[in-house]
């Protein structure tokens, strides 16, 4: 792939959060369907650092406090219509499981928080990239970095 184009760069930092055969979804109030639903997560801010970021945002959109972290993956892109250099850090964390998740959005972002079952992440993440990349990761549980070979 080469880039002939300007894209601005957006560090983003994602969460997956399990509960058995269960994941944890955000529902965004956006008006691109394409990314309705999706992880926990959001842009880190000037001067943060990726952990302070996870914490924050998985607060912010759930109410869970992360209790640990580990990297699963990082998954990077080219989005063309939004002139985007997407650098998404996915991290797998655990929170306390008997906490209710409830939104703590600050800035009207999210409108729903759901688990939602593993098999049934087709019906939410509609993003096919984002989906293969969160699929990979399911699969193997091994920590890596994919990158789109085009740009989207």
């Amino acid at each position: 792939m080469t880039v002939t184009e300007e894209f601005s760069l957006y560090r983003i930092v994602s969460a997956i959060i399990l509960s058995g055969s269960n994941i944890l979804l955000v529902q965004n109030n956006s008006n691109d369907a394409d990314y309705t639903w999706s992880l926990p997560g959001g842009v880190v801010e000037l001067n943060e650092t990726l952990e302070k970021a996870l914490y924050r945002e998985v607060h912010e959109e759930t109410g869970l406090h992360v209790q640990n972290q580990e990297l699963a993956y990082i998954h990077e892109s080219f989005i063309r219509k939004y002139t985007a250099h997407s650098l998404v850090t996915v991290f797998r964390i655990e929170v306390d499981l008997k906490d209710t998740p409830q939104m703590n959005d600050p800035d009207g972002e999210i409108v729903q928080v759901k688990w939602v079952p593993v098999r049934e992440l087709s019906h939410y993440i509609k993003k096919s990239h984002v989906l293969r990349a969160l699929e990979k990761w399911l699969k193997t549980r091994q920590t890596c970095y994919i990158k789109e070979k085009e740009i989207l």
